[in-house]
């Protein structure tokens, strides 16, 4: 949640600000005039993750993997992300029931 944050990845890619949209976009994101340094503002950033999102619902349904494909479409890794939010959802109070054991991803 760090606005003006870059983070890289142990795969050589980078996460940009608080959303942390991954540089595998930047090109698409280029296409429709989003320069990786205009992520480094929240709004723009915000908007963008918001776009990513909507981008993979449309792909996978209003479901948890099409949650989950924000952080990876990798099957391992969407799965053990979908239960990251539903336990945080339940930490929060939105859902009920007990937290659920998450997988080891290798």
């Amino acid at each position: 949640m760090r606005e003006r944050q870059v983070t890289v990845n142990s795969n050589g890619t980078q996460d940009v600000g608080r959303a942390a949209i991954n540089s595998i976009h930047f090109a698409e994101l280029g296409r429709w005039g989003v320069a990786p340094a205009r992520l480094m503002d929240g709004c723009t950033n915000t908007y963008v993750a918001a776009w990513l999102v909507r981008k993979n619902l449309l792909r996978y349904g209003n479901t948890w993997a099409g949650y989950a494909a924000y952080h990876s479409r990798t099957p391992a890794r969407n799965v053990r992300y979908q239960l990251l939010l539903a336990n945080e959802l339940t930490r929060m109070g939105v859902l009920s029931g007990p937290l659920q054991p998450l997988p080891t991803v290798k």
